[in-house]
């Protein structure tokens, strides 16, 4: 019976030292698939165009891009009441932001810049206007020769 009895014993430790050695396994192997990985704040544009000019005359612009998180959108640049971006804020995804471009009554041409933003990152489009030839030209008295 020792025999038996030992051989019970060393089955038995075996069995609980193979328990202990797979009993980690089995918590490493269990996790969560279905939780959240939250990225990293960031912006991109979608076609990588960061330069954008029009005519004199009123027009419509289309700016796409990919934000990561909640965006921001602002103009840079005096005068900039001659563009209306149609929202200045939203969430991640994939965005069209459409803005309109007012008419350049003016013998300049004119430019600002279309700042976009996603967490401390930030990207930016120049938006630019050619002068209006059809403008009354405005001459300084000390360019005009005396005769």
């Amino acid at each position: 019976m020792d025999l038996k009895t030992n051989s019970m014993k060393a089955m038995k430790n075996l069995a609980m030292w193979m328990l202990m050695m797979l009993l980690p396994l089995g918590f490493a192997a269990c996790s969560n698939d279905d939780e959240e990985v939250l990225a990293e704040p960031g912006i991109q544009l979608a076609d990588g165009q960061t330069s954008l000019t029009f005519e004199w005359t009123k027009g419509e612009g289309t700016v796409k891009f990919n934000a990561t998180a909640a965006w921001k959108a602002a103009l840079d640049g005096t005068p900039s009441d001659w563009v209306k971006l149609s929202k200045t804020e939203g969430q991640a995804g994939d965005i069209s932001l459409p803005f309109v471009v007012y008419e350049n009554n003016s013998e300049f041409g004119r430019n600002l810049t279309l700042v976009l933003s996603c967490g401390d990152k930030s990207i930016s489009v120049a938006i630019n206007q050619n002068a209006n030839p059809n403008a009354v030209k405005y001459i300084d008295k000390a360019d005009i020769p005396d005769y």
